[in-house]
């Protein structure tokens, strides 16, 4: 089997227009904390990691760039190599979080993503009732779901470890989480981020949050079928979609056979109801062009 190259998806960043409100809900309902402010930049983390959530004041609510931590320099030059020869173009990008080595290109549909090694760790933050042990997934609704898939598996090494019937959608995992990335066919945007935390209380904890700021949850609790993760999502006051989750598959064995799921099987996305909100496959941020990043 070949060595993983990639070792977990460490942060995401997004552009924001409200960056006062997003932050306020980062650290409310997430329980994330600031740990960096750089004029119209904000550092948000949940554990020793630099951040795990960047928030950049924009004129658009928008994407900015997704990031890998890769399992050490070897594997950062192997995905170096492989990006060059697959034809993709590397765009000019500072690296956020000090880490020793990295660099960026431009994926499918100008999706930005970023490589790099580790960093060496910080002081954790006090924690709130909240608080995720770690940034888990990310949702992606491509127009085209192939050219996605194959950067992921052909090129960044990800293994399938569901498919919604024959190449509609894809659940990727990197490490034994089941998944660090879901391809969904949609409108070209990214969909959702997932916190995952340590036990069901969490997830009551933040539908109850929510309730007090007079909100309600968009979707959930619920368990899906792929992944087995129970779940409930929200919208922040950018519009992006928000999943916090538990108890989530776990791939230990190399030999792991991909799951397949009828698409009709509605099971796929929730085992205990078929019931999914009207619009929820509409919502979601564009993905920023190469230029308007930062």
């Amino acid at each position: 089997m070949t060595p993983d190259l990639v070792r977990s998806l460490s942060h995401v960043a997004f552009g924001v227009r409200d960056l006062p409100a997003n932050q306020a809900a980062a650290e409310s309902l997430i329980g994330l904390v600031e740990r960096e402010r750089d004029g119209d930049c904000v550092y948000l983390t949940h554990g020793t990691s630099h951040h795990a959530l960047k928030l950049i004041a924009d004129e658009e609510d928008r994407l900015d760039h997704v990031a890998f931590e890769t399992t050490g320099p070897a594997a950062l030059a192997e995905l170096r190599a492989r990006i060059d020869d697959a034809g993709y173009e590397f765009v000019d990008h500072p690296l956020d979080g000090l880490p020793e080595d990295g660099f960026c290109f431009l994926g499918p549909e100008g999706l930005v993503v970023e490589l790099h090694t580790g960093a060496a760790p910080l002081e954790a933050p006090r924690g709130t009732a909240v608080s995720p042990n770690r940034i888990g997934h990310f949702n992606v609704n491509p127009v085209e779901v192939e050219p996605m898939h194959r950067l992921f598996t052909e090129v960044l090494g990800f293994r399938v470890s569901d498919e919604v019937g024959d190449g509609l959608g894809y659940f990727l995992r990197c490490n034994s989480d089941h998944h660090a990335v879901a391809i969904l066919p949609g409108r070209g945007v990214f969909h959702h981020l997932a916190w995952e935390v340590k036990e069901f209380a969490n997830l009551m904890r933040v539908a109850d949050l929510l309730a007090e700021r007079g909100q309600r949850t968009l979707w959930g609790p619920l368990r899906h079928g792929a992944g087995h993760n129970v779940a409930v999502y929200f919208t922040d006051p950018a519009g992006s979609v928000v999943e916090i989750y538990t108890d989530m598959d776990r791939i230990e064995s190399s030999e792991a056979q991909t799951v397949h799921w009828d698409p009709e099987d509605s099971r796929w996305y929730s085992l205990w109801t078929d019931y999914r909100p009207p619009g929820l496959r509409e919502l979601g941020l564009p993905i920023a062009v190469a230029g308007a990043r930062r």
